[in-house]
């Protein structure tokens, strides 16, 4: 399978799983992790306010979430190439007024 095709396929099988309200949109990326193929899975999010937000929580418990829900299928469908994910904040968005 040509990189564009596993892109295109990794990209449909994210699209398939609601995502949490917090993230903006994701890229998938390919590459090598110890010499093995892998994938990121890059979630973009919402800035966080400055401080302990009383959302921290259920930020993390989405992220979780997520990850347990993408994985499974994106192993079953790509059995060479293991999935990674990052979460990181939107930089294409202006931060969150605290």
């Amino acid at each position: 399978m040509k990189y564009s095709e596993i892109i295109d396929t990794a990209r449909e099988i994210v699209s398939r799983h609601k995502l949490p309200d917090f993230v903006t949109r994701f890229e998938v990326r390919l590459g090598e992790f110890d010499g093995d193929p892998a994938m990121w899975i890059e979630f973009k999010t919402l800035p966080e306010p400055p401080g302990r937000s009383p959302d921290f929580e259920r930020r993390v418990d989405g992220i979780g979430a997520l990850k347990k829900s993408v994985q499974p299928d994106l192993l079953e469908a790509f059995e060479d190439r293991f999935p990674y994910f990052r979460f990181e904040t939107d930089r294409d968005l202006k931060p969150v007024e605290g």
